[in-house]
């Protein structure tokens, strides 16, 4: 009791400077009264960001018959069955192949596409079913007919792509059968992966 009668008695400006100091600290923020104390460090709003896009990675090549950039020889009607097996770490990404003879680079009457879609674009190999990054194999059976005639050094190339191939008709330049579209999902440009193989088709 004299302790209540202590404080309400006597000077009243202990007790107003009291008051005015309650009226201030109810109207900060809980941060700054914390500040008051020794070594505080004032708490900082987490910075909160979308995550990053998907990384868009190139196909890749993991084996192929024959070894790529081998020689093989080819006579007579005989034929060859080039096989390749590719990836990608995209599992929802649909790839795109096509075959292609002596190029790169580029030569006229000489170089031509061998395998393609009806529209131009590549055969489609589909996303695969299961969680896995490795594609059905790809092959083609190559005979020397295949190639330009009177000439007994060949170049056979597989390219792929994860996007359409743009139609080679409506380009121009050394590497015309490697252009590909843009992407629905404007991810950033890879280049087509090329194995290749060397074919001597003697006389």
């Amino acid at each position: 009791m004299s302790q209540m009668a202590g404080i309400g008695s006597g000077n009243p400006k202990p007790f107003q400077d009291y008051m005015k100091a309650a009226r201030i600290l109810l109207c900060w923020p809980v941060w700054a009264i914390f500040c008051l104390l020794p070594g505080c460090v004032v708490p900082v709003a987490p910075d909160f960001q979308n995550p990053p896009k998907g990384l868009n990675y190139y196909p890749y090549l993991l084996n192929s018959d024959p070894v790529q950039g081998s020689t093989v020889t080819l006579s007579g009607t005989q034929s060859l069955s080039f096989r390749v097996l590719v990836g990608d770490q995209n599992l929802g990404d649909t790839l795109y192949v096509r075959w292609v003879s002596d190029y790169p680079p580029f030569a006229p009457s000489v170089s031509k596409v061998l395998v393609d879609a009806i529209d131009g674009v590549g055969i489609a190999i589909p996303p695969p079913t299961k969680q896995t990054e490795i594609r059905p194999e790809i092959f083609y059976d190559a005979r020397c007919e295949n190639f330009a005639p009177n000439m007994q050094q060949h170049r056979l190339v597989v390219i792929v792509s994860d996007r359409p191939f743009l139609k080679p008709a409506s380009f121009s330049g050394d590497l015309r059968y490697n252009l590909v579209d843009t992407r629905a999902d404007k991810s950033s440009v890879t280049y087509p992966i090329m194995p290749g193989w060397n074919v001597n088709c003697p006389p």
